[in-house]
């Protein structure tokens, strides 16, 4: 039988940037989540989105975009049985961010004030007002590895939250598989190897098929090996907070 090394946390609640980074990074770990009996939480930051591949978007792309896109977050979310809470943002590109299609780094990586100041508030407040109506529950944020601006913005909100809560952070996917995750970790945090179903993973990471998502398989299963520095054993890996 597998252990379970979160067993001291029943409910966990997963701060996703997008509707797909809970099960990118850590899908492994929720594809067992219903034989540790967890209830997960995935809360997507920001969910009003326009970008999907394949698709011919209408006029109205925000609304038809952001809908595909739950739609395939709530069909991972299912096979958990687990819950889905959606926070009304705008994604970068959406605020005014552009991307550079010369560039390594696609997405925008860089905190902009003058397009997200009132987000960052907003979102920060968001986060509070959870942290506080679940303070038994284990809250895990991303590292920002890869510095998307998204991701940068939800590892801010945590800049002035006190000690009084669970909280941990979990290695973005699959932007770890191109960043190091080193410059992103304290010395005020223990990482902890989470054991995963990686054919459940496959799985997830293929029903994104409106992000083209099972072009980053290799890169992602690559990675979970790399974690484990043993053949043919896979992990996804979080830090928590001492």
């Amino acid at each position: 039988m597998i252990k379970d090394p979160m067993e001291k946390y029943n409910k966990i609640h997963i701060y996703s940037p997008h509707y797909d980074d809970t099960f990118l990074s850590l899908g492994g770990y929720l594809g067992l989540s219903n034989e540790f009996g967890k209830e997960i939480t995935s809360i997507i930051a920001f969910g009003k989105s326009n970008n999907v591949y394949k698709t011919k978007l209408p006029k109205e792309k925000i609304e038809y975009a952001s809908l595909i896109r739950c739609e395939e977050e709530k069909k991972n979310i299912d096979l958990i049985s687990g819950n889905l809470i959606v926070w009304e943002n705008y994604e970068a590109n959406i605020r005014g961010h552009k991307t550079n299609k010369n560039s390594f780094k696609r997405y925008p990586y860089e905190i902009k004030v003058e397009y997200d100041k009132s987000v960052i508030s907003k979102v920060a407040n968001q986060v509070r007002q959870n942290l506080v109506n679940n303070k038994e529950v284990l809250h895990l944020f991303p590292l920002s590895i890869g510095n998307h601006v998204d991701h940068l913005i939800m590892r801010q909100c945590l800049s002035k939250v006190e000690n009084a809560f669970n909280i941990g952070f979990y290695e973005d996917l699959p932007y770890a598989s191109k960043n190091s995750y080193i410059e992103k970790i304290s010395d005020n945090m223990n990482s902890v190897l989470l054991p995963v179903n990686v054919e459940k993973k496959r799985l997830f990471i293929q029903n994104y098929q409106s992000q083209l998502a099972e072009k980053w398989i290799d890169d992602i299963m690559n990675y979970m090996l790399s974690i484990s520095k043993q053949l043919d054993i896979y992990f996804e890996r979080i830090w928590l907070m001492r």
